[in-house]
């Protein structure tokens, strides 16, 4: 990864000079350096409680709904790993409805 982040670097900044890269030797030198973060201390000092995923994407949405950031008008749901449906069940249940 670092090799092509190295070889990219010099092309993007030819063929999209007004653009930030985000692929670069720096953002894999970070991102290979496994760092872990400990809310620990805001769970402590703010109250801060952690979620899954799927709800932190659905209340960024509504979220950003709310501040009218975004269009509401399409919802996607959201399901976890443990219940999230197969291609095959999700087609059933709709042409059964």
């Amino acid at each position: 990864m670092a090799g092509a982040a190295e070889l990219v670097q010099p092309l993007r900044a030819v063929l999209a000079p007004h653009r930030q890269g985000r692929f670069t030797p720096a953002a894999v030198r970070f991102l290979r350096s496994q760092r872990r973060a400990d809310c620990s201390r805001a769970v402590g000092e703010l109250g801060y409680r952690p979620t899954d995923i799927a709800s932190a994407v659905e209340q960024a949405y509504a979220c950003f709904v709310r501040r009218r950031l975004i269009s509401g008008g399409r919802r996607i749901a959201v399901a976890s790993r443990s219940n999230r449906r197969t291609a095959a069940e999700e087609s059933f249940a709709v042409s059964t409805q």
